[in-house]
């Protein structure tokens, strides 16, 4: 068994990129909603 503690960084890497790409596609169609009439 690997050390977990190795593995901490990288879980929280991603777990950071995906909430980025969330809050981005949250945007982006936040702002598709509003331009549309």
């Amino acid at each position: 068994m690997k050390n977990p503690a190795f593995f901490l960084p990288v879980i929280i890497e991603i777990i950071d990129s995906f909430c980025f790409l969330c809050n981005a596609f949250y945007l982006y169609l936040y702002r598709a909603k509003r331009s549309k009439p």
